[in-house]
């Protein structure tokens, strides 16, 4: 069994991040299933934040938490021909909330990604930010009447009904059960240094209400078949890997 240590040691690469580690997925079956993990309701402030690194076209999952094709249920992260895109659905129609950016960001470059909602289900509240600025997008969606609550796995890399699976790079999945502000934002994203430093994460801890945060790299364990993946917001939905090995966490 071997420990991949974070946070407590954390250090700033040669690169200007403060983590040393990330996880690599080939497009095709690597996963990581974070079991049935905590999820915020459309009518509940939240946000969610991934760190990306892709060049490829096809529609791929970074995060998602949804039911089957029929319903889409839930919420999903992922990207489209290079444009990122956030959709929560209560249903199979347009009763939701779907934002995708007008720029492309499959430049094989790292990108901090965060999208947040204040909670008033209105398409035009919600916000995506790339590396610290606010971006435009194209807002769609008729709002919500019921919940987009579901039991499904939280998955990432991966659609948790579906195939479309990352390639490339992720680290730093975080799920916030607030609205990040512009100042919030600016604070993680290291006051536009571009600089993401999760030690800013545990003081004070309670202002980020984080309901899931998932290092993928930083303090996870390699059993010798699988990747542990713990849930460092203490919520205890430690993610598994799968169809990986040792290989697929690599060092900035």
């Amino acid at each position: 069994m071997r420990l991949l240590r974070g946070l407590g040691l954390v250090k700033r690469t040669n690169n200007g991040w403060w983590n040393r580690f990330f996880t690599t997925f080939d497009g095709a079956t690597e996963h990581i299933d974070c079991g049935d993990s905590k999820q915020y309701d459309w009518n509940e402030p939240h946000s969610y934040m991934a760190i990306i690194k892709t060049n490829d076209l096809n529609l791929q999952a970074i995060v998602n938490k949804s039911q089957g094709s029929s319903t889409y249920k839930g919420f999903s992260l992922y990207m489209n021909a290079g444009n990122i895109i956030m959709r929560e659905y209560e249903d199979g129609t347009s009763s939701g909330i779907k934002l995708e950016s007008k720029e492309s960001y499959n430049d094989d470059k790292r990108h901090i990604v965060i999208v947040t909602f204040d909670g008033s289900g209105i398409p035009d509240n919600a916000k995506m930010y790339i590396d610290g600025q606010e971006v435009s997008v194209t807002a769609t969606g008729s709002g919500f009447s019921g919940t987009i609550k579901n039991s499904s796995k939280t998955i990432i890399g991966k659609l948790g009904y579906s195939s479309y699976n990352w390639f490339g790079e992720l680290d730093e999945i975080i799920i916030f059960g607030k609205e990040l502000t512009a100042d919030d934002i600016s604070y993680i994203y290291g006051n536009q240094t571009g600089e993401f430093d999760p030690r800013k994460m545990r003081k004070p801890k309670a202002i980020w209400n984080i309901g899931g945060w998932w290092r993928l790299g930083d303090k996870a364990i390699w059993d010798g078949s699988q990747w542990h993946f713990p849930d460092v917001s203490g919520n205890g939905y430690d993610g598994i890997s799968q169809g990986m090995d040792e290989t697929n966490m690599r060092r900035y």
